[in-house]
């Protein structure tokens, strides 16, 4: 009969930014580990819920029994076991009494070498109950989180000190410890509204007696209260009122708290002078507040905060909250204040004594160089009109920093240098570049909407990527820290985006040519090592739009350099993957490359030569569409090209049914050979048929 198992680890608060990763780890780890034992159990019926004091398990349908295990254990191999008559050697029969079995019951098996005599052990399984205490405390010793912590004066590192650990198995309890907490059938509720234990007899129970003792345990129940929550106190306040929504911060608010519970504040309105990301920024990743905005989008002098517990003291948790965002405002505005008096330009001599990275030099010299690199890309793209204003807002972009308000506020950088590049009198275009060439900060963030914005965040990227490959800072594992990665996938997002024709190799030259003084490696080696983090990033950005991961291999082995054009190759190979013989075309033209040899001689097709009807047939179709192939290659009409080339598959498959083209005569071989190279040729830079499958 099955039953259900149930852990609760009960901790000190646990990082919100830590609860969705270390609830789905536990649902994992659990279902590893019992798999591993052979325990069986209801694999769709494993959950998991969590407060900031609690990590919960329950596990439907889990046997009584484990399984049964077969364990195969291996003698002497067949030719010592058995003499020249067939007769078992005492080396046989010893195995035999060692395992304590009759010699007629060994059995023979293969063996890579040799036959082997063994025998088959029954080990039977124990019951669940018997072996829980040693299970469960492997998945909570398994646990992994971004960081963990010793407490006391054991070794043993979690998350945060662990207060209790309740476990049952149908309704007994299991016990075991784990560092120096006993387990039981106790829980707890509210640290401060309930915080005596009470005994747990099932899941059910657990639920019903935590929300008596104002405990939401279940986080999609607590998400859905506290957004029912907030559109009733918007409702009761003012009905011109709504929230500004922020999933993100949902998600983090609710992991926050074990019993929510919506109130509505309210703060200074001379504080709206602040700019709206100022605003934002205090509330939401200061004080975890939501946002409240009139209808017609602006700011309102209001917030909701989700406190963990209720307000039954005469609104004294909302007048705490409110004065905590008064400080917090009134900070802000004086840092505000105080540097509006000095112009941004100004700042621009502050950052030759601020590093930027020990090798790459101050943040005045990483200016330098993003206005360089700016320069050139707007050049390149031939927007004449811009250079002044990239080389501007480079010069600027960085200035910021040396604020006091981005010295509080670190995520404003880019907002703020576009503010006081306002209030500092300079160009909207100069301005919004500068907040722009953060973007995109985040997978999912909006890109850069100016085409000043666009080039200035390029140039920032591509240097901070030459500049950390350049001296060795290479990403590796999970290991990336300074996001070389993101700054990758964020360059070609834009270049994408903008539809912009820029040769990524030849960028990646440039901006390790404005470096060439302050690294020492290879330029050859480093901008070998760039272009495969562009190539795997971009294998990954295609293949999350959902292109199989076939097709991109073979667009970007024919070539990646311009990504608005692999992107085009690629949804015409797409196009013509859907053709019924597709797979037939693949593997017509694999033959093709396959066969000619890298060290094939050059020169031209001697058509004098070519005696087999299959073989004149084929050069005359290929003749054909050759340049109507080149030129639409010129022209991007990739579909067309790949569709005239698929044309020529029957005379590539009678080709090869009639020619035989390894022939011994020489001359005769490689003609037939260059016929092959130029069709080869012909793919080239439109996709790698070799990499396909069939």
């Amino acid at each position: 009969m099955a039953k259900d198992l149930l852990l609760e680890i009960g901790t000190e608060e646990i990082p919100a930014g830590f609860m969705p990763a270390a609830l789905e780890n536990l649902k994992s780890l659990a279902g590893y580990i019992l798999n591993r034992n052979l325990v069986q159990f209801d694999e769709g019926r494993v959950t998991t819920m969590g407060t900031p004091r609690r990590l919960v398990l329950h596990i439907s349908g889990v046997a009584e029994q484990q399984e049964d295990k077969q364990n195969k254990i291996m003698g002497p191999p067949l030719k010592v076991a058995e003499d020249g008559h067939g007769h078992y050697t005492p080396a046989a029969l010893g195995f035999a009494k060692s395992q304590g079995i009759a010699a007629d019951d060994l059995q023979i098996f293969p063996d890579p070498k040799g036959e082997r005599l063994g025998v088959i052990k029954i080990v039977r399984g124990r019951a669940v109950k018997e072996i829980l205490p040693e299970i469960l405390p492997e998945i909570i010793r398994g646990l992994s989180f971004p960081k963990s912590m010793r407490w006391g004066t054991g070794a043993f590192c979690f998350v945060r000190p662990i207060h209790w650990i309740l476990a049952l198995f149908g309704a007994d309890k299991i016990e075991f410890e784990v560092a120096g907490i006993r387990s039981g059938n106790q829980s707890y509720g509210h640290r401060f509204l309930s915080p005596e234990p009470f005994r747990v007899r099932y899941l059910t129970s657990l639920e019903e007696e935590l929300e008596r003792r104002f405990v939401i345990v279940n986080p999609d129940t607590r998400k859905q209260l506290i957004e029912q929550q907030i559109q009733q106190v918007i409702s009761r306040s003012n009905r011109d009122y709504k929230v500004l929504e922020d999933k993100e911060l949902l998600e983090t608010v609710n992991y926050l708290v074990e019993y929510p519970m919506a109130l509505f504040g309210y703060f200074d309105p001379e504080y709206l002078e602040l700019p709206r990301e100022v605003l934002i920024n205090a509330m939401r990743e200061h004080q975890r507040y939501f946002c409240v905005e009139y209808k017609n989008g602006d700011l309102c002098p209001a917030f909701i905060a989700i406190s963990n517990m209720p307000d039954n003291h005469n609104g004294l948790i909302r007048q705490g909250n409110e004065r905590v965002l008064k400080a917090r405002l009134a900070d802000a505005q004086f840092f505000y204040q105080e540097d509006l008096k000095k112009p941004l330009l100004e700042r621009l001599e502050g950052l030759k004594g601020m590093t930027y990275q020990q090798d790459l030099g101050t943040y005045y010299d990483k200016a330098r160089r993003i206005e360089e690199l700016a320069e050139y890309i707007a050049q390149k793209l031939n927007l004449n009109t811009e250079v002044e204003i990239v080389k501007r807002a480079a010069r600027l972009c960085k200035c910021d920093l040396l604020t006091e308000m981005v010295g509080e506020f670190p995520k404003l950088q880019g907002v703020m240098g576009r503010e006081y590049a306002r209030r500092s009198g300079e160009k909207e275009e100069v301005a919004q570049a500068i907040a722009e060439h953060y973007l995109p900060r985040f997978a999912g963030d909006i890109l850069p909407q100016t085409p000043a914005g666009a080039i200035l965040s390029i140039a920032d990227k591509l240097d901070t990527i030459a500049g950390c490959f350049g001296i060795g800072l290479i990403p590796s594992g999970s290991q990336d820290p300074y996001a070389l990665r993101r700054q990758a996938l964020g360059t070609l997002q834009i270049l994408l985006d903008r539809g912009v024709h820029l040769r990524l190799d030849k960028l990646v030259r440039y901006a390790l040519g404005i470096l060439r003084i302050r690294i020492e490696r290879s330029p050859e080696r480093v901008e070998k090592e760039i272009l495969e983090l562009f190539r795997q990033r971009l294998s990954y950005w295609f293949e999350a739009q959902g292109y199989r991961t076939e097709l991109c291999n073979a667009i970007l082995g024919a070539g990646f350099m311009d990504v608005v054009e692999a992107k085009l190759r690629l949804g015409a190979l797409l196009e013509l993957s859907r053709m019924p013989d597709f797979d037939s075309l693949v593997v017509a033209f694999k033959r093709v490359s396959r066969i000619v040899p890298d060290s094939l001689p050059p020169g031209e097709i001697d058509t004098e030569r070519l005696v087999e009807p299959a073989e004149r047939e084929l050069y005359q179709q290929f003749v054909k569409v050759k340049q109507r192939v080149i030129a639409q290659k010129d022209a991007h009409q990739y579909l067309a090209a790949l569709q005239e080339l698929a044309a020529l598959r029957p005379f590539v498959d009678r080709f090869f049914d009639e020619v035989f083209v390894m022939v011994e005569d020489e001359v005769q071989r490689n003609n037939r050979l260059l016929l092959l190279a130029q069709i080869t040729e012909a793919f080239s830079g439109l996709a790698d048929l070799s990499r396909l499958p069939g």
